[in-house]
């Protein structure tokens, strides 16, 4: 028996652990965990479990998100089976049980900081994922977080193999080009984790310069 069998199968007896898990948590016990989460001081409950999360940077220290701490880059092998195609993004951080995921993609798209820039890429970014996949769409918004950014969000749900896959995207702006950001998990638990993205959405921190300026605001200070 390799080893490749062998990490495979203890990934799927984790994983099958943490459906037992999601499957036993009652509405009532979600929404107390969901009521006292507190990423920004370190910690939150998730299915009973206690995850510490802690501020990650990526590209070169420019750009910095609260995270779990013990979510780790998804094994290459895993990466190509979940994301199969070239244009993968370039960071999928995954739970010890791979069934979630965080994605972290800066672009070539030029995309500056700004209420109606960002709100358009977000738009354009609807309309293509609607057009490519058989998606259930439920929300979006726009927010400006308290580090300054203005972010846009949305999620939705696609087929997968064997069970649905729930999705939570935001967008911004690093360094005038689109940075997008993915946070995807089985489409049950997504009462539970759609919370906890809207809370990450929020601790994204540009840390290399100033945060660049839409035209429109420049404008404004002319």
């Amino acid at each position: 028996m390799t080893r490749e069998y062998l990490d495979e199968k203890i990934l799927r007896v984790r994983k099958q652990i943490a459906d037992v898990a999601v499957e036993e948590t009652t509405e009532a016990t979600l929404a107390a965990e969901i009521a006292a989460q507190k990423i920004t001081e370190g910690q939150a409950t998730i299915y009973g479990e206690s995850v510490q999360f802690v501020p990650r940077k990526f590209f070169d220290n420019k750009l910095e998100i609260i995270l779990p701490q013990n979510w780790m880059d998804l094994p290459l092998e895993l990466a190509k089976l979940k994301y199969p195609y070239e244009g993968r993004p370039p960071i999928i951080l995954s739970d010890p049980t791979t069934a979630i995921n965080v994605t972290i993609n800066h672009t070539i798209n030029l995309l500056r900081q700004g209420e109606g820039e960002i709100a358009s890429f977000a738009d354009d970014m609807i309309t293509m994922t609607n057009k490519a996949t058989k998606a259930r769409f439920f929300e979006d918004g726009l927010v400006k977080t308290d580090n300054g950014l203005w972010v846009a969000w949305y999620d939705f749900s696609v087929p997968g193999l064997g069970e649905d896959l729930y999705n939570f995207v935001l967008c911004t702006s690093l360094e005038n080009r689109a940075l997008i950001v993915s946070l995807n998990c089985p489409d049950k638990q997504k009462t539970r984790w759609k919370p906890l993205a809207l809370d990450i959405l929020h601790t994204i921190k540009i840390t290399s310069r100033d945060i660049e300026k839409s035209d429109s605001e420049m404008e404004e200070e002319i």
